[in-house]
C-alpha cells in the first residue's frame, strides 16, 4: 500500500513536471 502511494505520487509529480516544462518552454519560445 505504501509502495502504491509512492508510485502514485511519483506519477502525479512526473505528469505535473512534464506539463510545467512544456508550458515553460512554450512561453520562452
Amino acid at each position: 500500500m505504501h509502495s502504491s502511494a509512492a508510485n502514485k505520487t511519483a506519477m502525479l509529480y512526473s505528469t505535473w513536471f512534464s506539463t510545467h516544462s512544456v508550458s515553460h518552454i512554450t512561453t520562452v519560445l
